[in-house]
């Protein structure tokens, strides 16, 4: 039988994905538990594996651990999951923050589709360049033409 650990999480865990990035690595090492937040803004994780921690690739300085080992009879279902306790406020909080980056990006797509359209508006005059380039090059081919002609006569 595995040992089973509480943990809990503070110091600016939220808005982060961390409970997603817990729950991602507990599936990918194969370890059973749970993982939800608390009111006072804590993020707890009950798991059979202490690795978990070590795992988690937003690890900081600042973050503030408590682990306990709990009794060996204490059961947690097979896999990882998230337990939701967000309130409706925590999920529009989230849900503003989603909107706000899709904004962000949507200006940003906007932005290069206006580039690419000046781009595009800069290339289409480039073979009449060319032309004109030829052109011009064509003349000073006859120029020097003349030229040597003229140096010849002298």
């Amino acid at each position: 039988m595995h040992k089973c650990y509480q943990m809990t999480i503070r110091n600016h865990v939220q808005k982060i994905g961390l409970r997603n990035s817990v729950k991602e690595q507990g599936t990918r090492y194969g370890i059973d538990g749970i993982v939800f937040n608390n009111r006072d803004g804590s993020v707890t994780i009950y798991c059979n594996d202490d690795r978990i921690i070590d795992s988690l690739e937003i690890r900081r300085d600042d973050l503030d651990l408590d682990m306990v080992e709990l009794p060996e009879e204490f059961i947690l279902p097979k896999g990882f999951y998230i337990v939701d306790t967000d309130t409706k406020e925590d999920k529009e909080d989230r849900l503003a923050i989603g909107l706000k980056h899709l904004e962000s990006i949507n200006n940003n797509i906007s932005n290069m589709d206006n580039k690419m359209t000046n781009i595009d508006k800069n290339t289409a005059t480039i073979p009449q360049l060319v032309e004109g380039q030829n052109k011009i090059v064509e003349g000073q081919n006859n120029m020097l033409a003349v030229l040597e002609r003229i140096e010849k006569k002298l």
